[in-house]
C-alpha cells in the first residue's frame, strides 16, 4: 500500500489498483481515527489567585485551582484539570498554571476556573464568582481569580 495525501482531504490510506488510485474502503474512517487517537499537545490556562484584604497567608497555606466543565445545569461540574500550590511563605497574587488536554474540550461547553485557599486542612478562602475560560471567546491567559474569606 502506498500513502498519498489526496489533495489535502486527509485521506491517508489510498491503494494502488489497476484502474489507478482508488480510495480504500473505510480509509476516511481510519484517517479520522488516527487524527483523534494521536496525542495532542497539551494546552494551559494561566493566571493568579488573589484577595483584597491585607492579610498575610500563613506559611502552610495551600492554593487549589480547578478547571471545570459547568455545562450541565442540573449536574455537578466535571473537573478537567487542576493545580495545587504550596505557598511556603509566598503571598498573593499566587500564580497558577493548569495543563489540560485540548481533545477533551467540547467547543459548545462552558469551562470555568475556581480557587480555594486552605490553611492546613481548613478551607479559609474560596472563589464565589465564575471565571469563564477556553471556550466562547474566553481567555486562557492572565485569568485573575479573586477569593473571599470564609
Amino acid at each position: 500500500m502506498m500513502q498519498y495525501d489526496a489533495e489535502g482531504y486527509g485521506w491517508q490510506n489510498i491503494i494502488d489498483s489497476p484502474d489507478g488510485l482508488a480510495p480504500q474502503p473505510g480509509a476516511w474512517l481510519l484517517g479520522a481515527l488516527r487524527m483523534v487517537c494521536e496525542p495532542q499537545p497539551a494546552a494551559v490556562v494561566t493566571g493568579t489567585v488573589t484577595y483584597r484584604q491585607r492579610i498575610a497567608l500563613p506559611p502552610d497555606a495551600t492554593v487549589v485551582v480547578t478547571l471545570e466543565d459547568v455545562s450541565l445545569a442540573d449536574a455537578p461540574s466535571t473537573v478537567v484539570g487542576g493545580d495545587m500550590i504550596r505557598t511556603a511563605g509566598l503571598q498573593v497574587p499566587i500564580p497558577f498554571s493548569i495543563t489540560y488536554d485540548p481533545a477533551e474540550i467540547i467547543p459548545q461547553h462552558r469551562y470555568v476556573v475556581r480557587a480555594k485557599i486552605f490553611y492546613g486542612e481548613d478551607l479559609s478562602w474560596t472563589s464565589t464568582t465564575a471565571y469563564p475560560v477556553i471556550t466562547q471567546d474566553s481567555p486562557t491567559e492572565d485569568v485573575e481569580i479573586t477569593v473571599q474569606q470564609i
